[in-house]
């Protein structure tokens, strides 16, 4: 399923609270135009009716008469608009339930399809209230995230148990073998084996540690680092891989103190260097850069390796996500190192970012609080 963008306001709206001001400015002003014009007229007969009593020559009854049969009819408008305006603000409130409850039922059998586990569909409807309709989008939103959570969490379980059949499978078959004698325990059948016990252990310490990351018990050693020597040593253990396809490392640092977990930005660092390595082709360039942006420290890992498409730029960061099976399969990757990169970049109040494109190169740019 293709995910549209989002929903997009083509006709000016008015905000919910300023919808009812409105209307409730309007109805104010109209009841006053009413009393106005009410109690004018009433006071224009009774001055006629006396006007033209005295006239005649009739004997009024006295002022008490006249106020009284004055305040009268002002009580007579007053209940009459009284009523009116009971009208109004029942009608406004009648459309203003159905603008908002319409949209609200529409909501709701939108969220019960997505708690039954309807993440694929989306809500085509438009409310003429600004707050529905971003409600609306923000449901629509939601079911997506959902729907790619679901994607990933199918393709993590998949991955999970791939990474472990496969050396279970081969440990399996090397011993079955050699316990109904095809096969000698030779020497390099044993380390063979003893290979894939080690990536299987690998596998385990690695989830082991993202687990740890995740649950938050992993507490930061902060100390004062130079982080230009920190990345220049990192570089140099790094030069002998790089050299081996021909990889040039060139590098830009400025002088830096930082309040940091030295072990594991380390481990961010090497991460990031050793994958720039692994996805970079024969004779190509790796570029590191540290500098100082306001109250910022950024790190960025540049290279012109073979890059990673759009679409999965966004998941980079998710645990177990691979771009391409087979070629993380080639490299060796299980594809937690760059979720707890970005644990450890988390811990540290930072945040890390990719800007990728297929077959031109990646940057992975870290960013952290100068303290």
């Amino acid at each position: 399923m293709e995910w549209g963008t989002n929903l997009e306001f083509k006709k000016r709206k008015l905000n919910l609270n300023k919808k009812l001001l409105f209307y409730l400015a309007l109805t104010m002003i109209a009841i006053i135009i009413i009393m106005a014009v009410s109690i004018n007229l009433t006071v224009e007969n009774k001055f006629l009716y006396h006007y033209n009593t005295i006239t005649n020559g009739e004997v009024l009854n006295g002022i008490n008469q006249i106020r009284d049969a004055y305040l009268r009819d002002i009580n007579n408008v007053i209940i009459g608009i009284s009523l009116i305006m009971i009208i109004v603000v029942i009608s406004i409130s009648i459309f203003l339930s159905q603008q908002i409850s319409k949209p609200i039922i529409v909501v709701s059998k939108m969220t019960d399809s997505i708690k039954k586990g309807g993440y694929d569909q989306t809500l085509e409807y438009e409310s003429s209230i600004v707050e529905i309709d971003n409600l609306i989008n923000s449901i629509n939103n939601l079911s997506k995230e959902l729907y790619n959570m679901e994607n990933m969490r199918k393709r993590l379980t998949s991955d999970i148990s791939h990474e472990l059949r496969t050396p279970l499978t081969s440990i399996q078959t090397h011993l079955e073998a050699m316990i109904d004698g095809i096969w000698e325990p030779s020497e390099e059948r044993l380390i063979s084996v003893n290979e894939e016990v080690i990536r299987i252990s690998h596998l385990v310490n690695q989830l082991k540690n993202l687990a740890k990351f995740d649950s938050e018990e992993s507490k930061l050693d902060i100390s004062e680092v130079d982080l230009k020597q920190l990345v220049k040593n990192i570089i140099y253990n790094n030069e002998s891989y790089a050299l081996e396809k021909n990889i040039n490392i060139n590098s830009s640092l400025e002088d830096i103190r930082a309040f940091i977990d030295k072990e594991k930005i380390s481990q961010v660092i090497i991460n990031l260097i050793s994958n720039a390595i692994r996805y970079t082709n024969n004779n190509g360039e790796i570029f590191i850069k540290l500098y100082k942006v306001e109250d910022f420290i950024k790190i960025s890992v540049k290279d012109n390796g073979i890059g990673i498409p759009k679409e999965s730029v966004d998941y980079i960061f998710e645990r177990f996500y691979r771009v391409d099976k087979s070629r993380c399969r080639n490299t060796g990757g299980t594809g937690v190192g760059l979720t707890i990169c970005k644990s450890i970049i988390d811990l540290h109040g930072g945040n890390i970012e990719v800007k990728s494109e297929l077959n031109i190169g990646s940057e992975f740019i870290i960013t952290i609080p100068k303290k």
